[in-house]
């Protein structure tokens, strides 16, 4: 993403401040507004962080950026993904379209999330619960309460601190590509998981792809832009290999299939649609599809990961106990065996 333009860099606004400025943008843009006007309008109406952001990419667009190029320039670490449709919806002329999907694929996510958190609530609950009582017996018995007030402590430490740590870790290391692209394929041998994921990258990549094409944009051009916004670096990779068949004239479903693009059975209905010449219904069934698939991961993520994390919990607090039992028993029957 070019980052080279003299523009006064701020903080990436939130998630949730991103999506109100992409579907504040949107609303402007399809109400005929201006691009300049609808940024310095943002700049002037938003919170504080939208507003310092919208200034900012006023400004790179001023100097002769375009949206997408501004938005990179802005500030640091900008998603691929948002820059990728970004400059699919200016090079198509549909920017208002591609607002409206980057708002609701954000606001998507932090639903998702929200739900996946609020079934955690009771697991994670329960974890603290067991950190407070567990020790407690003991210091009961001892009268010691100092040291369990300690031990508290240093659990509760122990596990935000080494929690926190690793979120943030794998969230530095996730800007490496090559360490991306392994926590990528990582991701895709997690069951529901993966194929829900894969099912959104899919997605991405055929919207991008046929709004292109509806523009009258190249078709190497437009599957150049698509594999961007796919946000997937192994179906990015793969593109980038057949691009120059794509340019000499070779028929792209043959090299999906034998690259294994997007996956069965979606290359297999892309060469279905070039060789019928109904690559437009093709590529529609594609996305709804997937849509659907989506959808699907999503309804049974939001059970099965609290219900995973509530399982190692019980596994790993049930075990604990036991073992602090088993150790118990085995002192108390060895005093009685030492008394007698």
């Amino acid at each position: 993403m070019p980052v080279n333009a003299r523009v006064r860099r701020v903080s990436l606004p939130s998630a949730s401040q991103r999506a109100y400025f992409y579907g504040q943008l949107g609303v402007y843009l399809e109400a005929g507004t201006a691009l300049q006007q609808a940024l310095e309008s943002l700049s002037m109406l938003a919170s504080a962080t939208t507003r310092r952001f919208a200034a900012a990419v006023l400004e790179g667009t001023r100097q002769g950026l375009s949206l997408a190029d501004a938005c990179a320039a802005a500030t640091r670490h900008f998603p691929e993904f948002e820059y990728a449709l970004l400059r699919a919806g200016e090079i198509s002329g549909r920017l208002p379209v591609s607002c409206r999907n980057i708002e609701k694929t954000i606001l998507h996510w932090k639903q998702f999330q929200g739900s996946i958190l609020l079934g955690c609530l009771y697991p994670i609950a329960l974890i603290h619960l067991s950190i407070l009582l567990i020790p407690l017996p003991a210091a009961v018995l001892s009268g010691d309460f100092g040291a369990y007030g300690r031990t508290v402590l240093l659990w509760l430490i122990g596990l935000h601190g080494g929690f926190w740590a690793l979120f943030y870790f794998i969230r530095a290391l996730n800007r490496i590509p090559a360490f991306s692209a392994i926590f990528e394929g990582l991701i895709r041998l997690t069951p529901v998981l993966g194929k829900t994921w894969w099912a959104l990258a899919v997605s991405r990549f055929t919207e991008a792809y046929d709004g292109l094409l509806n523009a009258g944009v190249q078709v190497a051009d437009a599957l150049d832009i698509a594999s961007q916004a796919a946000h997937s670096h192994s179906m990015r990779a793969k593109v980038e290999r057949i691009l120059p068949l794509v340019r000499s004239g070779q028929p792209i479903g043959v090299q999906f299939r034998a690259l294994r693009v997007l996956g069965a059975p979606w290359d297999d209905l892309w060469v279905t649609g070039e060789q019928s010449g109904q690559q437009e219904q093709m590529l529609r069934r594609i996305i709804d599809e997937n849509g659907i698939r989506i959808e699907s991961g999503f309804k049974t993520l939001r059970w099965l990961v609290p219900a995973a994390l509530y399982g190692l919990t019980v596994l790993v607090f049930g075990g604990w106990i036991a073992f602090r039992f088993y150790a118990f028993m085995k002192g108390y029957v060895g005093q009685i065996n030492d008394a007698m």
